[in-house]
């Protein structure tokens, strides 16, 4: 019983994992399967296994999109354009739609046309009647047919009165009755297409940056970048601070001018390094070296990002650190 549950579940599975989207991971890890959706900053992606994974949009370089895939992507609409009449002046009609590679059409038609200026056929052609000389020479005299574009090599599609395909190229969609000779006909089919839009795919949130001016004679510094829950922040700090008695210190610290005191927010860090510490609701995190440049990655930890340099004595210190920060 077991099998016959696990074999009904992946058939059920088996229209989506049969695509082949692709996420690519900043670790280098490259995942193929079918995305579903995008939510809560998340890609919600399954895999060719058929399990559903979760993966958060920071930790994706790039999404590619199987436009080949047979069935519609999760996420788009169908939309209905204006219907058109195909009325046969010359051999091929350009309607005013154009599709892509990939892209999913419905097309459903009604109307008769007169062959040979008297016999009349509906959008699904002559039942039995072949005209050697058409198009399709094997489907039904007069039914309607299509092609997208008109290169020597592109093959025409059958219609009839309704039908669904997915176009293997870019660009017009042609109509035409299948007969040899249809400047001779008169009427029309009225024509109505319907085109599968894919929903634009979901990008990771773009880097956002600022830089400050990271007082020395300031005993902390608020940065006004909030942290949230698993972000990731990149410092980057350049200049020198005079830290008292003619001395200057790059944002690296000089650990030779710290006296070690239990005064200096890092005993055991340099005079001047720039440090920094997480604030929330009022109550301070561990602190952390952050020097000329650091990346700093928080897990559950949300407040406000400040920064300092690491000294025992504000007052006498002058100058600042131009510290950019860049984060999602």
């Amino acid at each position: 019983m077991r099998k016959i549950v696990v074999a009904v579940f992946l058939l059920a599975l088996s229209a989506v994992v049969a695509v082949a989207d692709t996420l690519e991971l900043k670790n280098g890890e490259v995942l193929k399967g079918a995305l579903l959706r995008f939510e809560n900053g998340e890609f919600i992606f399954v895999n060719t296994w058929g399990i559903e994974m979760k993966i958060r949009a920071d930790l994706v370089r790039k999404l590619v999109i199987d436009r080949n895939r047979s069935q519609p992507l999760p996420g788009g609409r169908w939309e209905e354009l204006a219907p058109f009449d195909v009325r046969l002046q010359s051999q091929w009609i350009a309607s005013p739609v154009r599709v892509s590679r990939g892209q999913q059409v419905r097309v459903n038609a009604s109307g008769t046309i007169l062959l040979e200026d008297r016999t009349p056929a509906g959008p699904g052609g002559l039942n039995g009647r072949r005209d050697p000389y058409s198009p399709l020479p094997n489907q039904n005299d007069g039914a309607l047919i299509a092609s997208i574009g008109r290169e020597e090599n592109v093959q025409s599609i059958f219609i009839g009165a309704s039908r669904e395909f997915t176009a293997d190229r870019d660009g017009v969609l042609y109509f035409t009755a299948n007969h040899g000779e249809t400047r001779n006909a008169r009427g029309a089919f009225r024509v109505r297409v319907s085109v599968y839009r894919v929903a634009s795919a979901p990008q990771p949130p773009q880097k956002r940056e600022k830089t400050i001016a990271v007082q020395a004679n300031l005993y902390w510094n608020d940065t006004g970048v909030d942290v949230r829950p698993n972000m990731t922040i990149e410092i980057t700090a350049r200049g020198r601070i005079e830290i008292g008695n003619g001395r200057s210190t790059s944002p690296d610290g000089d650990l030779s001018l710290n006296n070690k005191t239990s005064r200096y927010p890092m005993p055991g860090v340099g005079a001047g390094a720039l440090i920094a510490k997480i604030r929330t609701r009022g109550e301070d995190s561990d602190y952390t070296v952050v020097g000329s440049n650091k990346i700093l990655k928080f897990g559950n930890t949300s407040g406000r990002l400040f920064l300092s340099a690491n000294d025992d004595v504000y007052a006498d210190n002058s100058g600042s650190y131009t510290v950019t920060i860049r984060w999602q």
